[in-house]
């Protein structure tokens, strides 16, 4: 039963409940969308459009998962924190979203990790606080904002978490048990473009990361955390939120050759293929309808094949390249 089929979960489990009341989604991501980590953004801001119109109501909310550290092709290669940079990339273009970060909860050898409560917790986290009206949550994860340059060091400033806060609730976890806690999974790059493991510390009472190294004089750019598995990650705050991937120079455009050509894990594929797990959530008191849900890829035809029965215009030969807006039924 081959699911990648177009338009076959499409209109075998999304259609037939789109009639359902319902309050908003729950969408955990699938892995496969690594292959196509260039066009991810687009699809996954297009998913969440057809969803609404089905169900008519443009302001319904959509809150995703950050997918899960594991080691897939190795430890130390990055296909995983490319969809997950365009998976933030995709939540500025979703109004009414959020999404949970799992940087604190993968596995290395095992795709579906063990810690399913705590996804589970941050996900209601997000419906309870924006829809719910609920107070007194643990907040989101905190999302690198800004950066300055003092000397050979980068200053990181963060969203959502609170000023001069000296490890107040939400702000990052400095101190621990055995004394100070460095950050680590931090690298460091200059005009060069060629990141190097660095140093970081705490400015714990504002709530800010410094990031330097000895081998990089005049820093312009910062990664935290951008491997498939990074165990050195350890950026939390005190509430248990991690911080997520995050990157710059991820794959360089400038030469003009398809970006995926210049990631030696993956070439161009050949379709591609939106596909995860999601739950539409009715409300806390009522039932919740569990839905497995891929998109679309290219026909025989040459062309998109989108939702129930729309197409999408696709450029035959060529890097891959995906128009996404509707042309009609």
């Amino acid at each position: 039963y081959d699911n990648s089929i177009p338009q076959r979960l499409y209109n075998g489990m999304i259609l037939p409940v789109c009639r359902y009341t319902a309050k908003g989604f729950i969408w955990y991501q699938g892995e496969s969308n690594r292959r196509n980590w260039y066009d991810y953004k687009a699809l996954q801001v297009s998913l969440v459009k057809l969803w609404r119109n089905a169900w008519g109501d443009a302001k319904m909310p959509f809150y995703y998962t950050q997918l899960a550290p594991y080691r897939y092709e190795g430890d130390t290669l990055r296909s995983l924190p490319l969809v997950i940079e365009a998976q933030y990339r995709a939540l500025a273009e979703i109004p009414h979203s959020g999404i949970a970060a799992t940087t604190d909860l993968g596995n290395p050898t095992c795709i579906h990790p063990a810690r399913k409560r705590e996804v589970g917790e941050r996900l209601a986290f997000l419906a309870l606080a924006n829809d719910y009206g609920v107070t007194g949550l643990p907040a989101p994860a905190p999302v690198y904002k800004s950066m300055e340059r003092d000397g050979n060091k980068l200053v990181l400033t963060f969203d959502i978490l609170p000023v001069r806060a000296q490890n107040g609730v939400d702000s990052f976890v400095a101190f621990g048990p055995d004394g100070y806690r460095r950050p680590g999974g931090f690298e460091i790059a200059g005009e060069d473009r060629v990141f190097h493991p660095a140093v970081a510390n705490f400015k714990y009472w504002d709530n800010r990361i410094e990031v330097s190294s000895d081998r990089v004089p005049d820093p312009v750019a910062v990664r935290y955390a951008f491997r498939n598995y990074c165990p050195e990650a350890n950026v939390v705050t005190t509430l248990g939120r991690s911080a997520p991937t995050t990157g710059r120079w991820t794959i360089s455009v400038r030469s003009g050759k398809h970006p995926a050509a210049m990631n030696p894990e993956f070439p161009p594929p050949s379709s591609r293929l939106i596909s995860g797990y999601s739950l539409l959530f009715t409300g806390i008191a009522t039932r919740i309808l569990c839905l497995y849900c891929g998109w679309h890829r290219p026909s025989a035809r040459g062309r998109h094949v989108f939702g129930a029965g729309r197409r999408i215009a696709a450029r035959k030969g060529g890097a891959p390249t995906v128009d996404v807006s509707c042309r009609g039924a």
